[in-house]
């Protein structure tokens, strides 16, 4: 069941008083999306739902900042395998959007087949052109959102709109802790960092041999 596919793992103290009081409304937007998939089977796995207190954010250049209130990242537990990250802030302060943020992460592992080493391509992309590379996945991903059904599929467009205003941005990040990429693998995978950052490099390896 995608209820027991959610973790608090990543919270502590007050932060993990906060999203119990949420947990019934996140586990039950996160089941209204696997649902609501057309064909089940262009799903190959149900992802780990991480929620998080940090904000990620990424370079996109010496300026561009691009800052994610849901991730789709390896799976600390399972490299080969994706999971979604999810910030508590958005869980808790845009609840009829939880379906959409999420759903919006599905539709990326459906356009990758749920298959890791796809990151690691966009990886190389981000170092030789990050702007564009960030829009075409933004934009792949749209294609993907037709396999849902309503209401979920106008709930996934409608947040992935409001997404972008820098209101929102303001809501979410307030008393939170915004990480870049490096701080955030160091604060998901502990002391597995090491072995993931193996992991990525014998994958470059092999695409760049490939």
């Amino acid at each position: 069941m995608a209820g027991e596919e959610v973790s608090s793992e990543y919270l502590v103290g007050e932060e993990l008083a906060r999203y119990g009081s949420i947990e019934s409304t996140v586990k039950t937007a996160y089941v209204e999306v696997l649902s609501s998939i057309k064909d089940p089977a262009r799903l190959p796995y149900t992802p780990v739902l991480y929620v998080i207190p940090w904000i990620p954010m990424k370079k996109l250049g010496r300026l561009a900042r691009l800052y994610y209130y849901n991730l789709m990242f390896a799976d600390p537990k399972n490299f080969e395998k994706y999971a979604i990250f999810s910030v508590l802030n958005f869980l808790e302060r845009f609840q009829k959007y939880i379906a959409g943020g999420l759903g919006h992460e599905i539709a990326h592992i459906i356009q990758t087949k749920g298959r890791a080493e796809v990151e690691l391509l966009e990886i190389v992309g981000y170092i030789k052109n990050p702007i564009k590379t960030e829009m075409k996945r933004e934009v792949d991903a749209k294609e993907f959102y037709e396999l849902f059904n309503e209401p979920i599929q106008s709930t996934i467009r409608k947040w992935n709109e409001l997404s972008k205003y820098p209101e929102i941005m303001e809501e979410v990040s307030y008393d939170a802790q915004v990480v870049d990429m490096k701080r955030f693998c160091k604060l998901i995978f502990g002391d597995k960092e090491q072995e993931f950052e193996q992991h990525i490099a014998e994958k470059l390896s092999k695409i760049h041999n490939g």
